[in-house]
Protein backbone atom coordinates (compact mmCIF):
# COMPACT_ATOMS: atom_id res chain seq x y z
CA UNK A 1 0.00 0.00 0.00
CA UNK A 2 3.12 2.35 0.79
CA UNK A 3 4.29 1.80 -2.38
CA UNK A 4 1.30 2.46 -4.19
CA UNK A 5 0.81 6.05 -2.32
CA UNK A 6 4.55 6.61 -2.74
CA UNK A 7 3.81 6.41 -6.92
CA UNK A 8 0.56 7.63 -6.91
CA UNK A 9 -1.29 4.35 -8.12
CA UNK A 10 -5.22 3.49 -7.31
CA UNK A 11 -5.31 1.65 -4.38
CA UNK A 12 -7.36 -0.71 -6.39
CA UNK A 13 -4.96 -1.63 -9.30
CA UNK A 14 -4.26 -5.43 -8.77
CA UNK A 15 -1.55 -5.63 -10.90
CA UNK A 16 0.39 -2.65 -9.48
CA UNK A 17 -0.15 -4.15 -5.81
CA UNK A 18 1.62 -7.41 -6.90
CA UNK A 19 4.05 -5.69 -8.24
CA UNK A 20 4.50 -3.86 -5.15
CA UNK A 21 4.21 -6.84 -3.05
CA UNK A 22 6.82 -9.02 -4.91
CA UNK A 23 9.19 -5.95 -5.04
CA UNK A 24 8.83 -4.57 -1.45
CA UNK A 25 12.12 -5.25 0.73
CA UNK A 26 10.22 -5.71 4.79
CA UNK A 27 13.84 -5.06 6.43
CA UNK A 28 14.06 -1.85 5.05
CA UNK A 29 10.27 -0.39 5.51
CA UNK A 30 10.31 2.92 7.96
CA UNK A 31 8.02 1.55 11.08
CA UNK A 32 7.23 4.97 11.24
CA UNK A 33 6.12 5.74 8.33
CA UNK A 34 3.79 2.26 7.94
CA UNK A 35 2.56 3.12 11.06
CA UNK A 36 0.49 6.50 9.53
CA UNK A 37 -3.22 6.73 9.55
CA UNK A 38 -3.32 6.66 5.94
CA UNK A 39 -0.99 3.96 5.21
CA UNK A 40 -2.97 1.87 7.60
CA UNK A 41 -6.24 2.68 5.60
CA UNK A 42 -4.86 2.23 2.33
CA UNK A 43 -2.96 -1.23 3.52
CA UNK A 44 -6.76 -2.46 4.49
CA UNK A 45 -7.68 -1.83 1.10
CA UNK A 46 -4.73 -3.40 -0.57
CA UNK A 47 -5.25 -6.38 1.86
CA UNK A 48 -8.10 -7.85 0.23
CA UNK A 49 -6.00 -9.22 -2.79
CA UNK A 50 -6.19 -12.67 -2.06
CA UNK A 51 -2.37 -12.76 -4.00
CA UNK A 52 -0.97 -9.89 -2.30
CA UNK A 53 -1.46 -11.14 0.64
CA UNK A 54 -0.22 -14.65 0.04
CA UNK A 55 3.06 -12.92 -1.44
CA UNK A 56 3.51 -10.91 1.40
CA UNK A 57 2.61 -13.95 3.87
CA UNK A 58 5.56 -15.67 2.16
CA UNK A 59 7.67 -12.60 2.73
CA UNK A 60 7.24 -12.36 6.72
CA UNK A 61 7.24 -15.93 6.91
CA UNK A 62 10.99 -15.66 5.05
CA UNK A 63 11.58 -12.18 7.98
CA UNK A 64 10.75 -14.22 10.24
CA UNK A 65 12.74 -17.15 9.49
CA UNK A 66 15.90 -14.63 8.45
CA UNK A 67 18.51 -14.78 11.85
CA UNK A 68 18.65 -13.12 13.99
CA UNK A 69 14.61 -13.45 13.77
CA UNK A 70 12.04 -10.91 14.61
CA UNK A 71 9.82 -9.89 16.71
CA UNK A 72 6.39 -9.70 14.49
CA UNK A 73 3.31 -8.01 15.50
CA UNK A 74 -0.42 -8.16 13.73
CA UNK A 75 -4.06 -9.50 14.15
CA UNK A 76 -2.50 -13.17 12.07
CA UNK A 77 0.79 -13.29 13.10
CA UNK A 78 0.68 -16.28 15.43
CA UNK A 79 -2.24 -17.85 13.13
CA UNK A 80 -1.69 -17.72 9.78
CA UNK A 81 2.10 -15.95 9.39
CA UNK A 82 3.96 -17.84 12.19
CA UNK A 83 1.61 -20.79 13.28
CA UNK A 84 4.53 -23.28 14.66
CA UNK A 85 6.59 -19.95 16.60
CA UNK A 86 8.25 -21.29 19.51
CA UNK A 87 6.92 -18.16 21.41
CA UNK A 88 3.94 -16.11 21.19
CA UNK A 89 2.52 -13.17 22.95
CA UNK A 90 -1.13 -12.94 23.02
CA UNK A 91 -2.11 -9.25 24.83
CA UNK A 92 -5.77 -8.56 25.12
CA UNK A 93 -7.12 -4.37 26.31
Amino acid sequence: AYALIQHALPLDNVSAAETAARQVDLAKLDRAVLSAHAVGEAASKVAVFPTVRRILVEKQRDFARTPPGAVLDGRDIGTVVCPDADIKLYVTA
